[in-house]
């Protein structure tokens, strides 16, 4: 026989098929559960436990006598003037000044002055690639929170400082020790005074 697309013989339902299927579809619809229309309360889930963030970690002690492998330090210099003389203040990114140079050409003198408080005891160290030298420490007239060291504008050490490979240290006892980029700003002030 052919199969013809356009004729589509159905076959009969078996009559005991079709009554087993009618009485699934009604025993279905029948349910001896009731609903229970109260309202369910359901806990809140417990708070996580409120723990502190840990401390950072302190700073490590550097040593400074590795000063040379410390990057430099963040910032930039600034040169200016005024009726005293030529300063160069080191800036860091947040805008706070860390470091001065002043030349203060009527005494020929050069101040070297680093943020922080120190006791009166303490010593500033500079550094260079050519050299270093200790000089005495005061604090910064005026309540400023500054320490600072005066030197002679005809010192060699400003020299090493204006000639200094890249960097060079300022260390006060107590206070941060910065390892500053040498840029022609410091140069410029220490040529002002002499």
């Amino acid at each position: 026989m052919r199969y013809a697309p356009h004729k589509l013989v159905m076959k009969p339902i078996n009559p005991a098929y079709f009554n087993a299927l009618i009485c699934l579809a009604l025993l279905s619809g029948c349910s001896t559960a009731t609903v229970d229309d109260t309202p369910v309360t359901v806990a809140p889930p417990p708070r996580p436990a409120v723990v502190a963030p840990p401390a950072p970690a302190p700073e490590p002690v550097r040593n400074i006598d590795e000063w040379r492998d410390w990057p430099a330090q963040q910032g930039n210099w600034t040169y200016s003037q005024d009726t005293i003389g030529s300063i160069a203040r080191f800036i860091a990114p947040n805008g706070v000044v860390q470091a001065m140079l002043r030349c203060e050409e009527a005494d020929a003198t050069v101040f070297v002055s680093l943020a922080g408080t120190s006791n009166a005891s303490a010593s500033m160290e500079l550094r260079t690639t050519s050299g270093r030298n200790s000089f005495a420490t005061r604090p910064a007239p005026g309540g400023e929170t500054f320490v600072y060291a005066t030197i002679p504008a005809r010192d060699s050490m400003l020299d090493n400082i204006a000639y200094s490979r890249g960097k060079f240290l300022i260390a006060v006892d107590g206070v941060n020790a910065l390892s500053l980029p040498a840029w022609p700003e410091t140069g410029r002030v220490i040529e002002d005074c002499r």
